[in-house]
């Protein structure tokens, strides 16, 4: 789904990537009443490299973040409505990223009716 945005999408699980790039971090699953299906609560983190010098990068990563939330929006994914903005210093390649909190549909938790046998 993110592949129009144009940057390298790290999976659960994978460490790094080239930067500037997209990472999808699992926080657990969410149940609604009602519906018969998890939920798959994540970030979306749009990384960019922190203290580049360049000006232009913040810009640059405001719109892939709207690229993304471009992407999603009208889909069976839901959003939070704010996008908070956060830096990590303490890692080998400091990043500074827009965090988009996120909802996918997940695991069937009913099994399937069987099929109608028709007589």
């Amino acid at each position: 789904m993110l592949a129009p945005v144009g940057l390298k999408v790290l999976l659960p699980g994978e460490a790094t990537a080239a930067l500037p790039c997209i990472s999808l971090e699992p926080l657990g699953l969410s149940l609604m009443p009602g519906v018969q299906t998890t939920f798959d609560r994540c970030n979306i983190s749009v990384r960019y490299p922190l203290g580049t010098g360049d000006a232009a990068t913040f810009e640059k990563a405001r719109e892939s973040t709207a690229a993304v939330i471009g992407c999603l929006k009208g889909s069976q994914v839901t959003l939070e409505a704010d996008v908070d903005i956060l830096g990590e210093s303490d890692i080998p390649v400091p990043v500074f990223k827009f965090q988009i909190s996120a909802a996918f549909p997940g695991i069937g938790l009913c099994p399937d009716p069987p099929p109608e046998i028709e007589e």
